[in-house]
């Protein structure tokens, strides 16, 4: 969703700061909202077309996991994230705010890049950390996976919880 709690904008600016590096870098940018104009229009300002393509909503974002190289969430505020668990399954490196499932599921250094709420300079600094360390992006990359890999089944869930509500009666 493109709304202020994603902070898109943030990953367009720390981009900015990547693409006059690394001019093979590209950001893709899946998804719809209230902000799609705001942030076309950011794009435009850095003259940034054409490196930064928005997407749109997609029914099926299986495709745009398979052609990454890395996953970012910005968020300033998230649940679990499903998308997060989604870019683990397709074994991509993630980098993402310490929301949600940060620290549980994704684990700074080991199974992603966890960065600071609102930290343009972090973001950008593990943006090029990734493009410029194949090593340690191919190692998170398969860390996530295994991460993915590690989740209990839907049933196993259930009887977890089951348990659990069993020893609060």
């Amino acid at each position: 969703r493109l709304v202020p709690v994603k902070n898109i904008d943030m990953q367009i600016r720390a981009f900015a700061r990547i693409a006059r590096e690394f001019p093979r870098a590209r950001l893709r940018i899946v998804g719809s909202g209230t902000l799609n104009e705001v942030l076309k229009s950011q794009v435009r300002s850095l003259k940034l077309e054409g490196r930064v393509v928005f997407e749109g909503q997609q029914e099926n974002p299986a495709r745009f996991y398979q052609e990454a190289d890395a996953f970012l969430l910005t968020s300033d505020c998230e649940g679990w994230g499903v998308a997060v668990v989604e870019a683990a399954a397709f074994g991509l490196p993630i980098i993402m705010t310490d929301v949600g499932c940060a620290g549980d599921f994704i684990r700074n250094g080991e199974s992603g890049i966890v960065i600071p709420v609102g930290d343009a300079a972090a973001l950008t600094a593990a943006m090029e950390r990734l493009i410029t360390h194949e090593p340690f992006r191919t190692r998170l990359a398969a860390a996530a996976r295994r991460a993915f890999e590690a989740l209990p089944t839907p049933e196993e869930q259930i009887q977890k919880q089951i348990i659990a509500w069993r020893a609060l009666l």
